[in-house]
C-alpha cells in the first residue's frame, strides 16, 4: 500500500472508530478506484453505484437489526437537493478529504510544497497522483504521466507523437497541456492545433530542427516553418525520432508523420542536397535525396565519394532497415551503387605488359582478381535483388562494358606473353594457366 493509501486509510479507520457509521462524500470521484481497499476491516462498504433507491434499500436493511452497524458509505457523487441521505448523515458522521489535502498531508516532507501543489492541482485521481510520484521530479503535467504511464521526457513526446492517446487526452480536456508540452520538448508554437494536425506540426518543427542542426541552417523558403529552437529541443527531437522508430506500435504513425512533412514541406522541391546531409534520415524525401546524390556520384566518377556515401547510409539510414517500407529495397540499391563504385574504381588501374607468362600469374594474383571479384558482385546483386534496378541501368551496361575492355586487354597482353621464349612451363602447366588466367571469363560469361 502506499503512502498516499495508508494515510488515507488511517483517516478513514479513526473515523470509522469514532462514529461507527460514516458517510464517505467523494464528488470528484478521486477515490472510487482505491476505495474497497481503504475500509477498515470488520466495517461494510455500500458505494453508490448510480441508483440512490438501490443504496436507500441496502442501507435500510443494514439499519434496520437491533445492533448499530459498523459501515463506510461511499459517495462518488455530488449530492441531489433534497439529499436521499439525510437521515443516514444524521445517524453517522460526514467525511470528505480533498485530493490535494491528502497529497499535502501524506507526503509532508517527503515532496516540496511546489511539487504538491502541482499534483493537487493537475491531478483529479488518487491513481494520477501515483503514477506522476513514479515518476519522480518533473516539469511534466501529471496528468499527462499518468495517462502514458511514463515519466520519461521523451517516453512522454512520443507517445503524443504516436496518437494512440489522442481521443483520451481530449476526453479529459488536456488538449492545451498537450501542446504546451510539446512546445517545451521540441520548440514550435501550436496555437489552437489538436489531434493529428498538432502531431504533423510538432513533427514538421523536429524535421526542420534536424536540418539545422546537421547543417546549420534551412533553406530559406523554410525558414518561416521553423519555429523557435534550442539544442536542447534538438537533442530531444533526435531522441523523440529513435523511440518512434524503434516501438512496434508506433512505427507506423513515424511513417506516416515522415510522409506528411515531406508533402508539407514540399521538401523534393525546397530541401537541396548538401554533404551535411549524408548522414539526416529523418523523411523518405532526404532518403530519395542521398540516393540521387549516390547515382550522380557514380556518373561523374566520384567513386570514392559514391562509395562512402553509401557506406554511411547502410549503417545510419532507418530506411535501409526491415522495419523500414521498401527498406530492403533501399538498402539494395545501396549496395549497388558501393559494387558500382567499387567495380569502377578497380577498374581504374590499366593493365600492364608481361616479360613472361609468370609476370602474367603473378600480376593476377596480387591485384588483377579484384576486378573479375568486383564484377562477380556487382552482377550477382542485378540478378538477385528480385526487382528492376530501373535508375541504374545505365551505369550497369557502361560497367559491363568497361569490363568487357579490360577483359580483352588482359587477354591480349597474357597472349603477348605466351609469345615470349623464356617462358617456363615447368612451373605453370598449360591447364593450370588456362584455369587462372582464362577460367574467369567463362565464369563471368555466365552473368552477361
Amino acid at each position: 500500500m502506499t503512502p498516499l493509501r495508508e494515510h488515507l486509510a488511517k483517516e478513514l479507520a479513526a473515523k470509522v472508530e469514532r462514529h461507527g457509521v460514516v458517510v464517505w462524500d467523494d464528488p470528484d470521484g478521486a477515490y472510487a478506484a482505491v476505495a474497497t481497499e481503504v475500509v477498515p476491516s470488520g466495517a461494510m462498504l455500500h458505494a453508490f453505484d448510480g441508483s440512490w433507491y438501490d443504496l436507500r434499500h441496502r442501507l435500510e436493511h443494514q439499519l434496520a437489526g437491533q445492533d448499530p452497524p459498523t459501515m463506510v458509505v461511499y459517495i462518488p457523487a455530488k449530492p441531489l437537493e433534497p439529499d436521499p441521505l439525510e437521515e443516514l448523515r444524521a445517524v453517522g458522521a460526514k467525511w470528505t478529504i480533498k485530493l490535494p489535502t491528502l497529497v499535502r498531508q501524506a507526503l509532508a516532507g517527503q515532496i516540496t510544497e511546489h511539487r504538491a501543489a502541482q499534483l493537487g492541482q493537475q491531478c483529479s485521481t488518487l491513481g494520477e497522483v501515483e503514477a506522476a510520484l513514479a515518476g519522480g521530479e518533473t516539469s511534466l503535467d501529471a496528468r499527462l504521466v499518468s495517462l502514458i504511464g511514463e515519466a520519461s521526457t521523451v517516453t512522454v513526446a512520443a507517445a503524443i507523437l504516436g496518437g494512440a492517446n489522442d481521443a483520451d487526452m481530449a476526453d479529459r480536456g488536456l488538449d492545451q497541456v498537450v501542446r504546451s508540452t510539446l512546445e517545451a520538448l521540441l520548440g514550435g508554437r501550436y496555437e489552437a492545433l489538436t489531434g493529428s494536425e498538432l502531431r504533423r506540426a510538432a513533427f514538421r518543427q523536429m524535421v526542420l530542427a534536424h536540418v539545422l542542426e546537421a547543417c546549420g541552417s534551412v533553406p530559406e523558403p523554410l525558414e518561416p516553418s521553423l519555429g523557435a529552437t534550442t539544442a536542447a529541443h534538438r537533442k530531444v527531437a533526435v531522441e523523440v525520432i529513435r523511440q518512434l522508430r524503434e516501438r512496434d506500435e508506433s512505427r507506423g504513425a513515424y511513417v506516416e508523420l515522415a510522409e506528411a512533412a515531406d508533402t508539407d514541406l514540399h521538401l523534393g522541391v525546397l530541401l537541396p542536397w548538401t554533404e551535411a546531409l549524408e548522414s539526416v534520415d529523418t523523411t523518405t524525401v532526404i532518403e530519395e535525396l542521398a540516393l540521387g546524390e549516390g547515382l550522380r556520384r557514380l556518373e561523374t566518377d566520384d567513386l570514392e565519394g559514391a562509395r562512402r556515401l553509401a557506406g554511411t547510409r547502410l549503417r545510419s539510414s532507418w530506411w535501409t532497415t526491415l522495419h523500414a517500407p521498401e527498406g530492403a529495397t533501399t538498402a539494395a540499391r545501396w549496395r549497388a551503387i558501393d559494387a558500382l563504385a567499387r567495380l569502377g574504381a578497380a577498374l581504374l588501374d590499366d593493365v600492364p605488359s608481361f616479360g613472361a607468362l609468370a609476370d602474367v600469374v603473378t600480376w593476377y594474383e596480387a591485384t588483377g582478381w579484384t576486378v573479375d571479384d568486383a564484377h562477380r558482385k556487382t552482377e550477382l546483386l542485378r540478378v538477385t535483388a528480385g526487382f528492376a534496378y530501373d535508375d541504374l541501368d545505365d551505369l550497369f551496361h557502361d560497367a559491363r562494358q568497361r569490363y568487357e575492355s579490360w577483359l580483352d586487354q588482359v587477354l591480349r597482353a597474357t597472349t603477348d606473353a605466351l609469345d615470349q621464349p623464356d617462358v617456363t612451363v615447368a612451373r605453370f602447366g598449360p591447364q593450370q594457366v588456362a584455369n587462372l588466367l582464362l577460367g574467369h571469363r567463362r565464369e563471368c560469361s555466365r552473368w552477361l
